[in-house]
């Protein structure tokens, strides 16, 4: 393989990866914008049936990891975009260090992002056995919200692992001899 088509390869890698990080970043966005709207905006919910239960979204260490993650998603994504424009510039000189950094900085996010995501679900899952299957209207919404919100940061984690995968075939070769 000659430079010309290997510096093709990695040009059109290095386009693929922008574009999944400006839609990874799209996906956060929208997810944090439901999430921050629909549910940490309530106040509370209170039910009068039996027993009177007050359910107060903003407390939730769930929903607070989950909007952490979130912010942390984006900054990385935004972070990505810059080096790898910057990468497209230098025309890769001094870009082993970057690609290094590119590489294990989507895995750590990725992984931080599929926590999240579950986080999310566990919240949602421990809100729905607090008030029981008497659900209000009201209450099922928010939480249909709050999990389309966690589906939304699961499908950013799968944009963020799928440029890991595609930053790992742009990493610096090494030679499979070691010397003693």
């Amino acid at each position: 393989m000659d430079s010309t088509s290997s510096s093709n390869i990695s040009w059109k890698l290095a386009i693929a990866t922008i574009v999944l990080r400006f839609i990874t970043i799209a996906l956060l966005s929208v997810s944090f914008t439901i999430l921050n709207d629909d549910i940490l905006g309530t106040k509370y919910y209170r039910t009068y049936d039996d027993r009177s239960k007050t359910l107060q979204f903003r407390d939730t260490a769930g929903y607070q990891y989950m909007v952490a993650t979130i912010l942390l998603g984006i900054a990385h994504s935004v972070v990505q975009i810059v080096l790898a424009i910057y990468l497209l510039i230098r025309k890769n000189k001094d870009a082993n260090k970057l690609l290094l950094f590119q590489f294990y900085g989507d895995k750590v996010i990725s992984y931080l992002l599929v926590s999240g995501a579950i986080g999310g679900y566990i919240a949602t899952d421990d809100k729905e056995e607090f008030f029981g299957k008497k659900n209000h209207d009201q209450i099922k919404s928010t939480l249909n919200k709050s999990n389309s919100s966690a589906t939304l940061l699961l499908l950013g984690f799968i944009c963020t692992a799928v440029s890991s995968v595609i930053s790992s075939y742009t990493l610096p070769k090494r030679s499979s001899t070691t010397t003693v």
